[in-house]
């Protein structure tokens, strides 16, 4: 097939493909939210966040990540459980949020009390987006096609590869600094479970799984996905593996030490930050590390071995 009437094809498809999507965007949004604008009399009421979990949305340019709440709440004298999802800051199990719930149908509730009208506005907008461009391709394609018409051209992907022969060369080149970047990123990939346990392990140390206790204490639920801890007299180390690199920093960010006053230590870098502050008798550290977290402590007499054992891990610069 000539490359012409291949990438006319495509323009094509590309055209038809946005225009179902945009119309489709612009018809849910309306739809959804009318339907939301009718919900006038459900009874609004308080809700328990009983789990949390994040999910990464990527694009081509960036990405973001979105938490979906399950929450619990009371009506006629019975429990009902509910969701919320793609909300943008994290929140913590035990929270309490506002829903409303159909009087009707107890069990149907939503977490938005009115229509949000940023739900009209950017899906339908995006929906606009798409169905001009949808437009402008399938326009583009006629116009092409009428001009291929009267063109008689052999064109193969061979004779134009040994026509310019950089391209072979680019491409090699591509796949070999695709296969370089993918290996420097799973070299530095943090250290997992299994790290952690060996550097125990060899140390004389027996480690834990506090998966279940740590989502409680910590109020975090699903956003850890597996946890092992060490816990003797004088030291302690949780070392938890996050759903995502955001859950960890955040799940950092708000993690509070038990000695307030005292000497302070703290390092930031690219998807890495500890900090530590220790006293006369106690030594704490909270660490992250893409989609890690350690809290550590110890007396100050074990306060240089669980820095060495933190060393070892690769977690303390």
């Amino acid at each position: 097939m000539k490359r012409r009437t291949l990438s006319l094809i495509i323009s094509g498809l590309l055209g038809v493909i946005a225009i179902l999507s945009g119309i489709y965007l612009m018809a849910a949004s309306v739809t959804n939210y009318i339907a939301e604008s009718k919900k006038t009399d459900w009874i609004v009421t308080e809700a328990r966040i009983t789990d949390v979990s994040s999910r990464v949305k990527r694009n081509s340019r960036s990405s973001a990540t979105f938490y979906d709440l399950t929450y619990q709440y009371e009506a006629d004298g019975k429990t009902y459980t509910g969701k919320k999802s793609s909300v943008s800051g994290i929140r913590l199990v035990g929270d309490e949020i506002k829903i409303k719930y159909d009087p009707d149908n107890p069990s149907d509730s939503t977490s938005d009390i009115t229509p949000n009208k940023d739900d009209l506005i950017y899906p339908f907008g995006g929906g606009v987006l798409f169905l001009a461009a949808g437009i402008f391709f399938l326009l583009t394609a006629i116009k092409r096609s009428k001009r291929l018409k009267n063109e008689d051209e052999a064109y193969t992907e061979t004779s134009e590869n040994s026509r310019n022969p950089k391209r072979t060369i680019i491409a090699l080149l591509l796949m070999a600094a695709i296969i370089a970047l993918t290996f420097v990123f799973l070299r530095a990939q943090p250290s997992g479970i299994e790290t952690f346990s060996s550097v125990m392990t060899e140390n004389g140390y027996t480690v834990s799984d506090m998966t279940d206790e740590l989502r409680t204490d910590w109020r975090v639920g699903s956003l850890i996905e597996d946890s092992r801890s060490l816990h003797t007299e004088d030291m302690r180390i949780d070392f938890c593996v996050m759903d995502s690199t955001d859950s960890a920093r955040r799940i950092y960010s708000r993690m509070t030490l038990p000695v307030k006053d005292g000497k302070e230590y703290t390092y930031k870098s690219t998807n890495y930050g500890i900090f530590s502050i220790e006293d006369d008798n106690l030594y704490t550290a909270k660490i992250y590390s893409g989609n890690t977290v350690i809290y550590a402590a110890a007396s100050h007499e074990c306060r240089d071995d669980l820095v060495d054992l933190l060393r070892q891990m690769g977690y303390y610069k």
